[in-house]
C-alpha cells in the first residue's frame, strides 16, 4: 500500500460493520440489545465490549423479538438504543415495530442485509428486507460502501424521547 501524502488527513481502513459500530458510539448510543445473526454479529461483538467502557449496556437477547422489546423499553426511558438484526430477524420484529411506531417511541433498528432472501446468494439476489422496511413506514439509511456507514449513522440523529 502507498502511504498517504504529507499533509493529507489521516485515514482509517476498516470493514463496514466496524464503521457502523463506531458511528453508533459517536452518535451517543448507550443501550443495545440483539440476538446474534450473520452478517450483523461483528457489530454486536464490538459493541458488547465497547458500550460498558462508555457507561453503556449491551444485552444479548434470547431472540429477535426480545431484543427489540428491550430496545423499545430503553428508548421509552430516555436511552439512545439500537438493535441490529439481519433480514429474517426484522421480519420477526414486526409486531414490536408497530408498537414503537404507534406509541411514537424512537428506536433504531439496523438491518444488516444479506445478499438475498434468508439464505443469501445461493437462492437469489433481493432487496426484500429494504422493501419490507419501507412499506412499514420506517426511516431508511442505506449505503453500499462500508467506509461510508459512519457518517449517516451519526447524522441519523437517534431521536430522543
Amino acid at each position: 500500500a502507498t502511504p498517504p501524502a504529507a499533509g493529507s488527513p489521516p485515514q482509517v481502513t476498516t470493514d463496514g460493520n466496524s464503521a457502523l459500530a463506531y458511528g453508533l458510539l459517536a452518535a451517543g448510543v448507550r443501550h443495545g440489545a440483539a440476538y446474534p445473526i450473520t452478517p450483523a454479529t461483528e457489530v454486536l461483538e464490538y459493541l458488547s465490549s465497547a458500550l460498558p467502557k462508555v457507561g453503556g449496556v449491551f444485552v444479548q437477547a434470547e431472540d429477535e423479538l426480545a431484543s427489540v422489546g428491550m430496545v423499545i423499553g430503553a428508548a421509552w426511558n430516555g436511552a439512545r438504543a439500537f438493535t441490529c438484526p439481519s433480514g429474517p430477524g426484522v421480519s420477526l420484529m414486526t409486531e414490536f415495530i408497530g408498537l414503537a411506531y404507534f406509541a411514537e417511541i424512537p428506536v433504531t433498528i439496523i438491518d444488516v442485509q444479506r445478499g438475498g432472501p434468508s439464505t443469501g446468494m445461493p437462492t437469489r439476489c433481493s432487496t426484500s428486507a429494504m422493501r419490507c422496511a419501507r412499506s412499514c413506514g420506517l426511516r431508511l439509511l442505506s449505503r453500499s460502501k462500508g467506509s461510508a456507514r459512519v457518517s449517516p449513522t451519526v447524522r441519523a440523529g437517534f431521536s430522543e424521547p
